[in-house]
């Protein structure tokens, strides 16, 4: 039992952010959202897509990167595409059996920067970190992604094995029914503060630091920047982005009235034509709303994209979705609410941002009086 037994921990629902006392920016245009990621040189937005079959595909990796976003190639990839890719500088993910694979044959050895994400639902295990050793000894400029953890002490283990990410939060995604099946997790708000704790105070100045991921806590935007404000590096986003126009998946149109429904076929010009703008419109400019099917990995359709020989108790589900936006209408918004909020703050720059404002914890009507979702 931990000492702090019965310490409240928080959602991001339970808190808010400060606004600075006053400050010289006079608009949100002077604040600057993007950061540079390892090695490369392009700016980005603080965000990585999940590795969902659902979020990503070949045909959208590339407007990803175009919208500052950057994708993960998830498991469902033919290996030989995503060690293709590896090679041409995304980040890929890759199960256990992958990563023997791939040491075994010494793989990524002539690779410039591998950036390989250790795709395992329990971060927690040894066998994870005992293979991140391998891949530094076979490329000691690979990128190194693991998670998911939930166990604030945990941080120290992957700074000790040098892991440039680490992915928190067990259960917490939308698509995911792990914690709702078996009790256990850790709320974010309270795993990313207390994991900031240990950054400053356990792990010696001047020594390796992994950069945090909040993972399968962002329902909007809102949820995103104060992530952000409470200290996590990045955010990884599922379902909002699955819900993007650009998004995998069977997209089906129906209309307003009810009366008639078709498969949007994104070859044609019925789909060339729609408009790329929620809300979305048929050739007629008719108001139409469109669906497609989202569903977490661990469930047994996200099992079926892995091709798993047996498929184990499902942990997660699967939901027929809104389309709510194209990818570009949703990063203007997202890039407008994010410098907006550090316009109130004070914050030029996004590394000054992160972990760097003052948060309050909100009682019950305080904050249902701000949720308005």
């Amino acid at each position: 039992m931990f000492k702090n037994f019965f310490d409240t921990k928080l959602s991001l629902n339970d808190i808010s952010i400060v606004p600075c006392v006053t400050t010289n920016i006079k608009s949100r245009e002077e604040c600057n959202p993007y950061i540079i990621p390892y090695i490369h040189n392009f700016e980005t937005l603080p965000l990585f897509t999940a590795p969902m079959s659902t979020v990503v595909g070949e045909e959208n990796i590339d407007l990803f990167y175009a919208n500052k976003i950057e994708p993960i190639l998830p498991r469902n990839f033919d290996f030989d595409i995503r060690i293709k890719k590896l090679n041409e500088g995304y980040w890929c993910a890759f199960g256990l059996s992958d990563i023997e694979h791939i040491l075994k044959n010494n793989i990524i050895e002539k690779i410039q920067y591998p950036k390989i994400l250790i795709d395992v639902a329990n971060g927690h295990m040894n066998i994870i970190y005992e293979l991140s050793i391998h891949i530094r000894k076979q490329n000691k400029n690979s990128i190194i992604m693991v998670g998911n953890i939930a166990n604030p002490e945990t941080y120290i283990t992957c700074c000790e094995h040098k892991i440039n990410y680490v992915r928190l939060g067990i259960g917490g995604g939308s698509g995911c029914l792990t914690a709702t099946n078996i009790g256990v997790f850790y709320p974010i708000v309270d795993l990313i503060d207390e994991i900031n704790t240990i950054k400053k105070t356990t792990i010696r100045p001047n020594t390796f630091k992994t950069k945090i991921i909040a993972d399968g806590c962002a329902r909007n935007y809102s949820d995103i920047i104060k992530a952000l404000a409470l200290g996590a590096d990045r955010v990884m986003c599922g379902k909002l982005f699955a819900q993007m126009l650009e998004t995998p998946g069977e997209i089906k149109a129906k209309y307003k009235n009810g009366m008639s429904s078709f498969i949007v076929n994104r070859n044609e010009d019925e789909y060339r034509n729609t408009s790329d703008s929620y809300p979305f419109k048929d050739l007629e400019n008719n108001p139409i709303t469109l669906t497609k099917e989202f569903y977490g990995m661990a469930s047994k359709r996200g099992q079926e994209d892995f091709c798993v020989p047996r498929l184990k108790t499902a942990e997660g589900k699967v939901e027929t979705i809104e389309i709510k936006y194209s990818m570009r209408q949703w990063v203007e918004n997202f890039t407008d609410y994010l410098r907006s909020a550090m316009s109130y703050t004070g914050k030029r720059d996004i590394e000054d941002f992160i972990g760097g404002v003052n948060i309050i914890k909100l009682s019950e009507n305080a904050s249902n009086s701000f949720n308005k979702w």
